[in-house]
């Protein structure tokens, strides 16, 4: 196979365009794999794709596991590829107006050959592009604010010695005020020294007992402990982010539970966010109201960078359900589908992906424990 150019649009959320084929011997271009400080204005989709822009707002490098898979095919399959920067505005992948007919419609025009970012299937996606292998599986989930700490019941703990403290005084008094106690017949001793050895096993039960009830801090009930709670509590607000997959997903059905929570969503005007930032604000907020949907390694990402900031643990991961499988998407018919296809399998099978996968998937520590939140 010849050398070709491919013009691609990448999004991550955010997204690189060319309008016009260039074909031509050009050298394979270099990804630089280099980190840079997160910026709250730019849309980054977590373990996938990531741009970094110097200060005047230029791409400077990319890193991700996308764009290892492209730099992979294009070695393999011996083809160039150009990326460039579409308009800033366009920040959903599906239509939104005149103004933002979504980065799909690139796609659909055929001005790029190939999206390298993980797509959500949708219906009225799957009409528009064909996806290619899924690369990356992971559950949906909901991120919500972590439960607060109660208060120890002082009662609990001082209540239980009233006993011995009314019979340690009624003792005194009887020594004190010349009382007596009969101990002349050995049946009455047989009791009273069972009932005492009964008494300090149970005490030496109780003080264990106690002990481990002064020593650990008890926390209120999570928001919702599973997704049926968030669908059906009128006291928990849905949110997501604006014209990404978790809307697209929920907002197209038309029975089940995705039905359910896209009522909910719908219902609650404040439920689209334009960042993750503002998802991650409204979550905690006060009252904790706000469960935020998305996969969990988009709720992960956004745990470790308000980690990051603050120093503190304030949210945590709840309710995980429905793993899917997400890829890029290509135009209907494209010529390169099938090359593609083998090449992510490939992947798959020699094991970089997963490789990958575990370089640039967020790290939750020391909020929470990444083997138990592991996909």
């Amino acid at each position: 196979m010849g050398i070709e150019t491919l013009v691609l649009l990448v999004i991550g959320i955010c997204c690189i365009f060319q309008p016009t084929l260039s074909v031509g011997p050009s050298p394979l271009p270099m990804v630089l794999m280099k980190s840079a400080p997160f910026n709250q204005n730019h849309l980054v989709f977590p373990v996938s794709m990531k741009i970094n822009r110097n200060a005047t707002d230029h791409m400077i490098s990319l890193e991700g596991i996308s764009p290892l898979i492209l730099e992979w095919l294009s070695l393999r399959y011996k083809f160039n590829y150009s990326l460039f920067l579409p308009p800033r505005q366009l920040q959903n992948l599906d239509y939104v107006g005149p103004n933002n007919p979504g980065i799909i419609s690139y796609a659909v025009r055929g001005e790029c050959d190939v999206i390298i970012a993980v797509i959500a299937p949708s219906p009225s996606r799957l009409s528009r592009l064909d996806f290619l292998h899924p690369w990356l599986y992971t559950l949906s989930a909901f991120l919500i604010p972590i439960p607060e700490l109660l208060q120890n019941n002082v009662d609990a703990v001082v209540k239980p010695f009233q006993f011995w403290q009314v019979f340690f005084s009624d003792s005194l008094y009887r020594n004190w005020t010349g009382g007596y106690i009969s101990n002349k017949i050995t049946a009455i001793r047989l009791v009273i020294g069972s009932w005492c050895l009964l008494t300090l096993v149970l005490l030496n039960v109780y003080n264990g007992m106690l002990f481990s009830f002064v020593t650990t801090t008890p926390r209120a009930s999570p928001l919702v402990n599973s997704v049926e709670d968030v669908a059906t509590n009128p006291n928990v607000f849905l949110i997501l982010n604006k014209g990404l997959g978790a809307e697209s997903t929920i907002s197209g059905a038309d029975k089940g539970l995705y039905k359910t929570l896209g009522d909910k969503m719908r219902s609650y005007p404040n439920s689209r966010c334009n960042s993750t930032k503002q998802c991650v604000k409204l979550v905690k907020s006060l009252p904790a109201r706000h469960a935020y949907y998305d996969i969990e390694v988009s709720l992960k990402a956004a745990v470790q960078e308000d980690y990051r900031e603050t120093n503190e643990c304030k949210m945590t991961i709840a309710a995980r359900f429905s793993g899917s499988g997400y890829g890029w998407g290509l135009p209907k018919n494209h010529r390169f589908r099938e090359q593609f296809n083998q090449g992510t399998l490939r992947l798959y099978e020699i094991g970089l992906i997963s490789l990958w996968k575990n370089w640039f998937e967020p790290s939750t520590k020391p909020c929470l424990n990444d083997q138990d939140a592991s996909v």
